[in-house]
């Protein structure tokens, strides 16, 4: 067998509204798009967007990206209508920094950015 892929599925409230949200924060490219699924990319990372979230709350994912600028992406995860949880932040001697953010469909993922000593 040959695995020839990998996505992560969240799933969501508003398709058009999840879509826009990771297309405009993290440049995802939409190589998909229907009511009953999204399918975005970078590079050969995929997510996958698809109805049938609960109607309330939030949901911890393990989705996380790692980016050049945290606190740019904080900005953009509030410019498109995600919340940040947690502001950015390091811990001593980890070499990241880290912060937690909610989409607008109420999925939780971390942020992080490489500070040179980890990786």
């Amino acid at each position: 067998m040959k695995v020839e892929g990998l996505k992560y599925v969240l799933d969501i409230r508003d398709m058009d509204r999840a879509v826009e949200f990771y297309a405009k924060c993290f440049d995802l490219e939409v190589k998909f798009k229907s009511p009953d699924w999204s399918d975005l990319a970078l590079g050969e990372a995929g997510v996958g967007l698809h109805p049938g979230a609960p109607a309330e709350g939030v949901r911890q994912t393990g989705l996380s990206f790692t980016v050049d600028d945290l606190d740019e992406a904080a900005e953009r995860v509030r410019t498109n209508g995600g919340q940040v949880h947690k502001e950015p932040y390091a811990n001593p001697g980890e070499g990241i920094r880290l912060a937690l953010f909610i989409d607008p469909e109420g999925n939780a993922f971390m942020g992080s950015q490489n500070l040179g000593t980890w990786s």
